[in-house]
């Protein structure tokens, strides 16, 4: 069940430490790393900035050699951050770029455009509604619009919960690089949370292949005992499951007559959400 709390929540957003007497930006084209890297970035900024400037024009405006510059565009793309229009020799900004400012905004504002389907989602099916994240094994919830019923579970955003055993986990994991999330548990231990948490890999597999065909997952008393979790992944423009969105509650309440009515509306949920945010189901990218 996606809203147990295991533990003391984790400070997922800590602010790095400011580094005092980092040296200056130099023409001598030596330095740190630290410095490479603030070489690098003031290029995308000022690349980002322009409709396309030439090598000599960019080294000139950074004020560093053009040798120095060369390397660092090539660097930079190479990784996808930057590309040279070989029609007039100008460089502009890449898509690598564009991808990460584009995670950047989703991220920030998924769980501000998912407000509005998960209000929606609790009132229709008076459960508790929770938006999440994976990151690494753990999901990693954003928000969460908690039932008016008497018997419920609050949590606070950023608490993290082990992807295999939850709704929002076996939702994005299912629908994303199946291989490569099975290989990841294959290198862990599955704790067994309750008596039905699957700690098995291939019971997982076939798990994810029956999430996969009917689109959306189950947290069956995987996590806390007299829990379900219902979940339905929402994707990005490009078709890749980013986030979920899940009602959780207990048993009693959510029957096994009672699932295929709650998971239609939690799909429905999820799929406004991925609209909402500018993306698209995977079959539409086929």
């Amino acid at each position: 069940m996606d809203e147990s709390d295991n533990g003391n929540m984790p400070d997922v957003r800590q602010t790095p430490r400011r580094v005092r007497g980092r040296p200056r930006t130099s023409g001598n084209g030596q330095g740190s790393s630290v410095q490479s890297l603030d070489r690098a970035l003031s290029i995308l900024e000022v690349l980002a900035r322009s409709d396309g400037m030439t090598l000599s024009d960019l080294a000139f405006h950074l004020g560093l050699p053009v040798s120095t510059v060369h390397r660092m565009v090539s660097t930079l793309e190479a990784r996808g951050f930057a590309r040279q229009e070989n029609d007039v020799g100008r460089w502009t900004i890449g898509v690598g770029a564009y991808n990460v400012g584009q995670a950047f905004v989703r991220i920030r504002k998924i769980d501000i455009l998912g407000r509005d389907a998960m209000r929606t989602l609790m009132e229709a099916t008076g459960e508790t509604v929770n938006l999440g994240v994976l990151e690494g094994d753990e999901v990693v919830f954003l928000a969460q619009i908690e039932s008016e019923q008497p018997i419920r579970v609050a949590l606070r955003p950023g608490r993290r919960a082990p992807a295999y055993a939850s709704g929002i986990g076996k939702a994005i994991m299912a629908t994303g690089d199946v291989d490569h999330h099975l290989a990841r548990l294959a290198g862990q231990r599955l704790r067994r949370l309750t008596d039905t948490t699957i700690t098995d890999r291939r019971a997982l597999a076939r798990e994810f292949a029956a999430i996969t065909a009917r689109g959306w997952a189950l947290d069956n008393e995987e996590q806390t005992a007299g829990m379900r979790c219902i979940a339905a992944p929402i994707f990005d423009e490009s078709g890749v499951p980013i986030a979920g969105i899940s009602i959780s509650g207990p048993t009693v309440r959510m029957t096994d007559t009672a699932l295929d009515g709650l998971a239609a509306k939690t799909v429905a949920a999820a799929d406004t959400v991925t609209r909402a945010i500018g993306g698209s189901r995977p079959e539409q990218h086929r």
